[in-house]
């Protein structure tokens, strides 16, 4: 299936206004050159946990159809071990996904497959690159690069924005999978929810 045809046309503005940005291509190419997407890898293989047909197979089996409906490779899937419930994509020409053990202990099984259709919408969409660059940019990784707080501050800015709306059409192609936009609704509600009550109990513990 096209990504065309799913993509959000926030999600295309979004992008097409942080590319027009003056400085974005220069940071862009200083990110290239410090950036390892091979040592990337290695480091998230070293931390965490590959789900495979061997290991946690009744989560890797959840990717074969939906990556058939989106048109994309299988990609690699492992677990972070992390209460918060999360999943994430990551990468450039071989993206992985990474979900969370908070996820698959508090989130309702029937959610499963469509947390991962969202993620295999990013991928879809090409969203993988431009988000790894995004999240060092809203980082304090991003002194790595030489550039002063002020030089990327609207760049930062334009990359959350467009980090938000890559997240429409994510959930787009995780309601065509599903077939309809309830199960979406339903993730959103429930991630929404359990983040709320993890951060309030990590504030509740610092102040102990």
């Amino acid at each position: 299936m096209n990504p065309n045809f799913y993509m959000h046309d926030s999600d295309r503005i979004a992008l097409q206004a942080l590319k027009a940005i003056p400085g974005f291509t220069q940071l862009f190419k200083a990110f290239m050159k410090v950036w390892s997407e091979k040592q990337f890898r290695i480091q998230n293989m070293s931390t965490n946990l590959r789900i495979s047909e061997k290991q946690l197979p009744k989560y890797y089996e959840m990717l074969p159809p939906i990556c058939q409906k989106l048109g994309i490779a299988i990609p690699e899937l492992y677990l972070e071990l992390d209460v918060v419930p999360n999943a994430y994509t990551a990468g450039d020409t071989k993206p992985f996904i990474v979900i969370t053990s908070g996820l698959l202990e508090t989130m309702p099984e029937h959610l499963i497959p469509t947390v991962l259709a969202h993620e295999c919408g990013h991928i879809a969409c090409h969203h993988s690159l431009y988000t790894t660059m995004g999240k060092i940019i809203l980082s304090e990784a991003i002194n790595y690069l030489g550039l002063s707080d002020l030089a990327i501050l609207p760049i930062q800015v334009a990359v959350s924005y467009w980090m938000r709306c890559s997240e429409l059409s994510a959930d787009r192609a995780a309601a065509i999978c599903d077939g309809s936009a309830d199960n979406v609704i339903e993730m959103c509600i429930y991630l929404a929810i359990r983040k709320c009550i993890t951060a309030n109990w990590i504030n509740n513990r610092d102040q102990y």
